[in-house]
């Protein structure tokens, strides 16, 4: 079994032990940091506090007068000198995160946009069974043909293979797999590189379960000026028997949701 999640792999299946837990993790579960493998938690705490022994920072009483007077814990003097520690550093992982969170730019929306639906102007339904029928809706305005068109050119355009993705020595072939839109977008909504997201797309994408989009509706939006597009379609969980329904609304500039 994965340490990770409730499933089971292959003995044959390339697995990894964890260089900070020393639990057994499959290949999809294991993060790699200056070529080492990390089950995903410790990853986060790695690339987060990298080598930082978090319960040596500060001493008990510290910790103790932090966690009362900064996060209002309750009982705190009631706590363990270890349950202290383990309490002081869950909060000083949250507040690394959320300090790093500050700076991503995606998504612009919190979920309840999705649903709600009032961050947009809706411009017309369309039918992707129907092919590019939908530019002769009269509801369209003239205007807003371009930025329809600039939309769906955005979904085929490619980097040109020049630009540097990430800082290591070659970049993953993921990459060059996906449109550069796409790219931006996972690259923007992690504090990482966006690569495990980039990934799960491709995997997504190529899953034989996986409904084809030529069935499906769409509705075209208008968001801060910008023509976008708002998808809703069955996802299959990768590891599980069921399916999930997947919403996401974004423009060519920017992912406003994804639910």
């Amino acid at each position: 079994p994965c340490a990770n999640a409730e499933h089971i792999f292959l003995g044959a299946y390339s697995h990894h032990s964890c260089k900070s837990c020393k639990q057994t993790t499959c290949k999809v579960c294991t993060n790699f940091i200056e070529k080492e493998p990390f089950c995903l938690q410790c990853s986060m705490v790695e690339v987060l506090l990298p080598g930082v022994d978090v319960n040596g920072l500060m001493t008990v009483t510290q910790m103790r007068d932090e966690l009362k007077c900064r996060y209002n814990f309750d009982s705190v003097d009631k706590l363990s000198i270890e349950e202290v520690e383990d309490a002081w550093a869950s909060h000083s992982l949250h507040r690394t995160i959320e300090e790093l969170t500050d700076d991503i730019e995606f998504p612009a929306l919190p979920a309840s946009a999705i649903d709600a639906g009032d961050q947009w102007e809706p411009l017309a339904e369309i039918d992707f069974s129907l092919g590019g029928s939908f530019l002769l809706n009269s509801n369209i305005d003239d205007k807003y043909i371009p930025g329809i068109l600039e939309l769906f050119a955005s979904f085929v355009k490619f980097d040109d293979g020049k630009t540097k993705q990430t800082n290591w020595q070659k970049d993953g072939a993921v990459y060059d797999a996906m449109p550069s839109m796409f790219v931006k977008f996972a690259k923007n909504c992690r504090f990482d590189l966006g690569y495990r997201l980039l990934r799960r797309c491709v995997r997504h994408a190529l899953d034989s379960r996986t409904a084809s989009l030529d069935n499906q509706t769409a509705k075209l939006i208008l968001y801060d000026g910008k023509v976008g597009i708002h998808l809703k379609a069955p996802i299959p969980a990768s590891m599980w028997d069921m399916t999930n329904i997947s919403a996401q609304a974004f423009s060519d500039a920017s992912l406003q949701r994804t639910t």
